[in-house]
């Protein structure tokens, strides 16, 4: 046969390329593993480092769940198949908190299963900062960490887990400094939307200074910053702006922040002077600093760090202001400018009414409106030239550029007579309309309101910036009738109300602060204030106590009592021309009593006429059991609020002594009435907020059915719906530790039903 080397080669080259195909680029071949000799690794406080060993033929990447811990090397590309070990550090810093975990991730591409290492460190005996937030309002803690920033009446503190708030208040004697290292003990609070620690029994405690403590803020964008309201957490950040200051008229400053190129509002939180000395209002500012919530009036809360001048702002080009009416302003875009003829119809201190013939709009002047230097008064004629924007649900223009002009003046509009009903609907369509309404001018810390009877959407007026002129020397508790432009509404649900003239309500009232006042049992004096214009009324005490009247008060001394049951007395204020107000004195009795045991209701068949039941909530997280339990609620619309017991034993809830509302079932056919023992009266609901009342009338409604629900609750419902067509469900809110009657598209939970047990 004859040898042909052309065949040999046709042979053995396509051999040696499957042959070199099975190269070091392609492992294929083998079966793919990855295996690691320890999946728990532990920490001491002080951090530092261990090791562990990866067994593997294929690459490798490893992801740290926490950012206190870090791993070295993090990924391995091992492409050979041939197994490789690899030593893998990892790194812990200190642990200034509670005990922590993390998990280490270890993932091979070619392998569908990841590899977890479980890391545990030990703490300083401390809670971590981020497990605040899940605890309950007025738990005791002990935090441990760095000061991040300082204002002059709270702190920031951070540790390696998160931030908060330490509230310290006006009388403090605590001093800190940033990047001292304290701990803080104190009681678990809310504030603006955030936990924090509330200054009652506060105790801080100096450890060190971090010399080094330099955190780098995290850069936000504008859309961010507005957009922070939606996501609320204690955090550093780094934002440019405008800062721009005013006179508060009570004595101190307000210090405002407007991020450019967004619809939010920040405002710098009890600044120290000395971070906004030598600023020029309205400067270009870089600030950083905490947000740490948005207040009532929609204001981010920045606990400022740092502020500087933004050399690099260049100032954009305005747009060119269309000549409008206001009711093109109110149909108009935010950003879009206007230049508007009208009238001046109020004036307070931080901005004024403009109103013309098409509608009302407010100008919001950051001070003392003036065309020119002249202070703007009611009748004034001016052109405003700004840029629409809004504030609390209200159009306004921003930015105002006011002159005086000559011509007619714009006839000012007669006030619309409003009461509670239509208050409570403005919610719903906010426009800035002249009203008169009448109510009771509340005076508390700061706050200026007007309290009308009969709201149950909206919570009642709010004073914006009134001068002193228009309040003249009426006192807190005075019912008065109030002409003024309605702007909008603040989160709290109080209408902004830019007053132009309060008088004295002549109508005869009589009325007092408080219709339930509880004494222990070794008794003592209870001073009623009586607030009326009415000269002669008097007081009638239902037991033969001792009651001694004055102008503006009636006190009455009560005797101890000595049996071991409480006792209930009335006091009766009378005057001519008003309904007599009724002033309920209840006094505990010699003793606590003897365990009262409520046992869980599982099958609402089995509650009868004249049942005993409380209303329990459950704080899945922390297993906390909370009981309706405020014995003082006012008539009117409310929220039941609570206490906390002992959890139950074999489904039965054993309380000694606590102040809880108790209340007698009353069967309706398949409904149920439910009448509080402290009130006397049935849990019902109107309107169309998350509200419970007391009150009676046509349109409360006081049936609910019942049936079982999930996790022992019950789910109780309204037999009717509010003002909106919703159904409403008597619920329980854990986040706020509360009762109240919510929507079914709430995320609150059904309340349990426990019974008295009868021996």
């Amino acid at each position: 046969m004859k040898f042909s080397f052309r065949k040999l080669l046709a042979f053995v080259l396509p051999l040696a390329m499957v042959m070199v195909s099975c190269n070091d680029d392609d492992p294929s071949y083998s079966n793919p593993y990855l295996t690691v000799g320890n999946r728990n690794v532990s920490f001491t406080k002080d951090g530092g480092t261990a090791t562990f060993e990866i067994d593997a033929n294929r690459s490798w990447t490893i992801t740290a769940s926490e950012t206190w811990l870090v791993a070295s090397p993090a990924s391995d590309d091992n492409k050979t198949g041939v197994e490789k070990r690899s030593t893998v550090t990892i790194t812990a810093t200190a642990n200034e908190g509670g005990p922590r975990n993390a998990t280490l991730t270890i993932a091979s591409p070619a392998m569908t299963d990841p590899i977890i290492i479980n890391v545990a460190q030990e703490g300083e005996g401390a809670t971590a900062i981020k497990d605040v937030a899940a605890m309950e309002k007025g738990s005791q803690v002990t935090l441990k960490g760095t000061v991040a920033a300082v204002t002059t009446q709270s702190f920031v503190m951070a540790d390696n887990t998160g931030a908060i708030l330490i509230y310290l208040g006006t009388e403090s004697t605590v001093t800190v400094a940033i990047g001292d290292k304290v701990t803080v003990k104190g009681k678990t609070d809310a504030y603006n939307g955030l936990p924090q620690i509330a200054k009652d029994g506060v105790e801080v405690t100096k450890t060190g200074t971090d010399a080094t403590w330099a955190p780098t803020p995290t850069e936000i964008t504008a859309d961010e910053f507005t957009a922070y309201a939606e996501n609320l957490s204690v955090k550093y950040v780094k934002m440019a702006g405008k800062y721009s200051f005013s006179d508060s008229g009570k004595g101190y400053n307000y210090y405002n922040f407007n991020m450019t190129g967004s619809s939010a509002k920040g405002s710098f939180s009890y600044t120290p002077d000395n971070l906004v000395a030598g600023f020029e209002n309205n400067s270009n500012v870089i600030v950083e600093g905490y947000l740490i919530g948005v207040n009532t009036s929609n204001y981010t809360q920045i606990a400022l760090v740092k502020m500087t001048i933004d050399e690099g702002y260049v100032e954009p080009e305005k747009p060119e202001a269309t000549t409008a009416t206001i009711a093109d302003v109110l149909a108009g875009t935010n950003g879009d400018a206007f230049k508007v003829e009208g009238t001046v119809g109020a004036v307070t201190k931080k901005s004024f009414i403009l109103v013309d013939a098409t509608g009302a709009l407010n100008i919001y002047s950051n001070g003392t409106p003036k065309a020119g230097d002249a202070e703007l008064k009611v009748g004034d004629n001016v052109t405003v030239e700004g840029v629409r924007g809004e504030y609390q649900s209200a159009a306004q223009l921003n930015e105002p550029v006011v002159t005086a002009r000559e011509g007619a003046a714009v006839a000012l509009p007669t006030a619309e007579e409003y009461d509670a009903a239509k208050l409570d609907a403005y919610i719903d369509n906010p426009t800035t309309k002249l009203v008169k309404i009448a109510g009771t001018y509340s005076v508390s810390g700061t706050y200026y309101n007007l309290v009308v009877d009969g709201v149950s959407v909206a919570k009642g007026g709010s004073f914006y910036q009134t001068p002193a002129s228009v309040i003249g020397d009426i006192q807190s508790g005075t019912p008065v009738v109030v002409e003024g432009y309605l702007v909008g509404y603040n989160n709290g649900k109080y209408v902004n109300i830019h007053a132009v003239k309060m008088d004295v309500d002549a109508t005869p009232y009589l009325n007092v602060a408080t219709t339930v006042y509880e004494v222990a049992a070794a008794g003592g004096d209870v001073e009623i204030a009586v607030n009326t214009n009415i000269e002669n009324w008097t007081a009638t005490v239902s037991e033969e106590w001792t009651k001694t009247m004055a102008e503006g008060k009636v006190t009455v001394t009560v005797p101890e009592n000595t049996a071991a049951e409480g006792r209930t007395a009335t006091v009766t204020i009378s005057a001519e021309g008003v309904e007599d107000v009724v002033v309920t004195i209840k006094q505990e009795g010699a003793s606590a009593g003897e365990p009262v045991k409520y046992e869980l209701v599982t099958d609402a068949a089995t509650l009868a006429e004249g049942d005993e039941i409380i209303f329990v909530g459950l704080i899945k997280s922390s297993g906390v059991y909370h009981v309706a339990a405020d014995p003082n609620y006012a008539s009117g619309t409310t929220y039941l609020k609570t206490i906390i017991v002992d959890a139950p034993t074999d489904n039965v809830i054993t309380i000694t002594g606590e102040k809880i509302d108790v209340f007698a079932v009353e069967a309706s056919g398949t409904f149920f009435k439910f009448k509080s023992a402290e009130q006397g009266k049935y849990l019902g609901y109107k309107g169309n907020g998350n509200y419970i009342t007391y009150d009676a009338g046509d349109d409360v409604i006081d049936e609910w059915s019942i049936a079982a629900g999930a996790d022992n609750a019950m789910t109780i419902t309204l037999n009717g719906q509010d003002t909106s067509g919703n159904d409403r469900f008597f619920q329980w809110n854990a986040n706020n530790t509360r009762f109240s009657a919510y929507k079914s598209s709430s995320n609150q939970a059904d309340a349990m039903i426990f019974r008295k047990v009868t021996e």
